[in-house]
């Protein structure tokens, strides 16, 4: 949260003000993010001959250049809007006391200069992290992925996922949920913003989905009653080799084998898996 205030008794002022981009209220700043880069402006009921400015880095006031920026009325009260910093940044995370000293045109019972303070907040951070249930996976199985982040003393509102499937979604809640994909390579990202609006770094995790393999088989002529049958496996897989097998003979029977032999012990139609 940021405080203004000035210290000469005869300046009326809106003060110092911090945005990030164009001057309107939605990019008007009361507090800041680590690293992040805004613009400082003030507004004074005349044209100063002089401007510094101390950003509370250890370093002396330094005069800035003149850069009127544009006039408005307020309360019937002409103000001119200077910018007396551009890009400024902070890398730590904690309260700064911005000042701003300006000399008047005329002095007057409250001196020659006008001293403006902003007591500024900066914010950590949050940190992205996130869990997928599996790096390499099958195209008939979604994907689990489960936020992990840090808000690091703030509150984390909103969650930006990037599939990397040409796929985005915007989430306000941590909640694990599931997203499903065709073979190929992936890489998923995410981003999370804290409730003052900083933002995290990216953080990517890689998945590899494979097709899955074609099955289709054989059998061995002819097909009687009480006599064995050989099932001829035949199928395909474009992503590596074959390992395993499930056969299900429609009989209630199963094998693991890779061409099993089986024998039904009554005549029929039976469905083959």
């Amino acid at each position: 949260e940021s405080y203004g205030y000035a210290a000469g008794a005869s300046l009326i002022s809106p003060g110092i003000e911090v945005f990030n981009g164009s001057l309107n209220a939605a990019n008007k700043k009361n507090m800041g993010c680590v690293n992040a880069t805004y613009d400082v402006y003030v507004s004074l009921p005349y044209q100063p001959l002089s401007i510094k400015i101390d950003i509370d880095n250890g370093q002396p006031a330094t005069n800035v250049p003149l850069q009127l920026t544009d006039t408005y009325t307020n309360n019937d009260i002409l103000y001119y809007r200077y910018k007396v910093y551009d890009q400024i940044s902070f890398a730590t995370a904690k309260k700064y006391v911005v000042k701003v000293t300006a000399e008047k045109p005329i002095s007057d019972g409250c001196g020659a200069v006008d001293e403006l303070e902003l007591e500024y907040e900066i914010l950590d951070n949050p940190s992205s992290q996130f869990d997928i249930s599996a790096a390499a996976t099958c195209e008939d199985r979604a994907v689990t992925f489960t936020d992990k982040s840090l808000a690091n003393g703030n509150t984390i509102v909103k969650w930006y996922w990037d599939f990397g499937d040409g796929k985005n979604e915007v989430r306000t809640s941590a909640t694990p949920f599931t997203h499903s994909y065709v073979p190929g390579n992936y890489s998923a990202k995410l981003l999370v913003e804290n409730q003052s609006g900083c933002l995290s770094e990216a953080i990517t995790k890689d998945i590899k989905v494979y097709n899955l393999p074609n099955p289709t088989f054989s059998t061995t002529m002819p097909l009687c009653e009480s006599q064995r049958v050989r099932f001829i496996d035949q199928s395909t897989s474009v992503d590596g080799t074959i390992t395993a097998w499930l056969w299900d003979f429609g009989d209630g029977q199963t094998s693991t084998e890779a061409s099993p032999a089986h024998t039904f012990s009554g005549a029929g139609n039976y469905a083959i898996k």
